[in-house]
């Protein structure tokens, strides 16, 4: 998969459905909180990262924070399926918008694979 390929299709998903404020490197950091959570050693993270620094700590740290609060709040399916609704309001997202976006994404694996030229 080419980085460039990939974050070109994401970046006109996420503009056609107007979501202008996603960049890149919400994958990377995604990316290193999601395996810190599943136990991964550091030391892997930073060289799968590319981190020269510990820096990415600083996101396992406010994992410490976050998750849980998250979790206990996520007990409550009911509080949970109300904060996405209100997320979808502020944000302007209608459930129409959602079923938009995902009928256009067609894809094969063949669109993130570097040019055969």
């Amino acid at each position: 998969m080419v980085k460039s390929k990939f974050l070109d299709f994401c970046l006109n998903v996420w503009k056609n459905v107007g979501i202008n404020n996603v960049q890149g490197h919400s994958f990377r950091i995604g990316s290193a909180v999601h395996l810190l959570s599943l136990g991964v050693a550091p030391e892997y993270i930073t060289a799968l990262g590319g981190w020269t620094s510990l820096a990415f700590l600083l996101y396992w740290r406010q994992l410490i924070d976050i998750v849980p609060a998250a979790i206990h709040k996520a007990l409550d399916l009911d509080k949970v399926k109300q904060t996405v609704e209100e997320f979808h309001k502020k944000n302007s997202i209608s459930n129409a918008l959602l079923d938009t976006a995902a009928s256009g994404i067609n894809c094969t694996p063949d669109d993130f694979l570097p040019d055969s030229s």
